[in-house]
Formats: C-alpha cells, structure tokens, sequence
C-alpha cells in the first residue's frame, strides 16, 4: 500500500512481510523502491532477523479480535511525527511513515 503526505510530497509504501526472507532480500526488495519513495515493513513473527536492518515495525494481532498493536518500535524512524499536525489525534508514541488510525 503506498500512504502519501497531504502535500504529496513524501510517499511510503507500507509493506507487510510475514513469511521468512533474508536480511539481504529484504534490503533488496527495499532498495528497489523509486527515488523519493521511502519503504516500512510490517512483520508479525516473534523473530525476524531483519527487523532493526530496514525500517520496519513489528505487530501483534490480538485474540480478542481487537486493532493490531505495535510490540516493537520501528526501526530508523523519528518520533512525533505529527507533531504539527492539527488533524493528528494520535498519541506521542506515533512513528514517522506509520499511518494514523484515528
């Protein structure tokens, strides 16, 4: 899924991976992406090795049927992302390139 900035200045294509890759395909794969567009893989699996190796976050599905949860800060990404943002009503714990929920 590709999110793009309200301005259309920033895209990020979210990705999710949950079958087992490399380290080495996975950076592949996100180095494939067009200049100007940035990547975030999401993973479900306790263990990945290229979890800190691109920029990712790791999610969890709850077995009550409630919203997927981050269980692992994403990696290489700044906070606040909306910090600025009027229409964010996210909370501070938000990660750049994640998509808001709310």
């Amino acid at each position: 899924m590709m999110a793009t900035s309200p301005d259309g200045a920033r895209r990020v294509a979210l990705e999710a991976q949950m079958a087992a890759i490399s380290i080495t395909d996975i950076k592949a794969r996100t180095d494939r992406y067009a200049a100007g567009v940035e990547a975030c893989w999401f993973t479900d699996p306790k263990t990945v090795p290229w979890l800190d190796a691109v920029p990712s976050v790791q999610i969890t599905r709850p077995e009550d049927g409630g919203p997927v949860q981050i269980t692992a800060d994403a990696a290489r990404f700044e906070q606040e992302w909306c910090h600025d943002r009027a229409d964010c009503d996210w909370h501070s714990g938000c990660v750049e390139g994640a998509v808001p929920s709310g």
